[in-house]
């Protein structure tokens, strides 16, 4: 009886251990930072969307040409922030297959 509750625990042990070294000490993929930092981003993602819909909607062209260019610069620093995001997870996580993201070289 002791022997059985003795392999139940250490069976119990070392899935646990699989589970946390699998969290923790697996490296991650370039796509799996790329889909972890989108879901970071996802709220401001929705932000820039709806500015898209309200661009097209507006009917005077002075007010939709400046709320274009509204969009573009905001889109231009969604973008920015997203690589530069990436980039530091990728060195944070010692990717090793990848030596540039983006424009943004990545440091050894």
């Amino acid at each position: 009886m002791i022997e059985i509750v003795s392999l139940i625990t250490l069976t119990v042990l070392l899935a646990c251990g699989i589970f946390f070294y699998r969290k923790t000490c697996r490296n991650l993929t370039v796509s799996e930072i790329e889909q972890i930092v989108s879901q970071q981003m996802d709220q401001r993602a929705h932000k820039l969307c709806m500015q898209a819909f309200y661009v097209q909607r507006t009917r005077q062209m002075d007010e939709r040409n400046k709320l274009e260019e509204q969009f573009q610069d905001d889109l231009h620093l969604y973008v920015e922030d997203f690589q530069a995001e990436v980039a530091e997870s990728l060195q944070q996580n010692k990717v090793r297959d990848i030596q540039s993201y983006g424009f943004i070289r990545l440091t050894k």
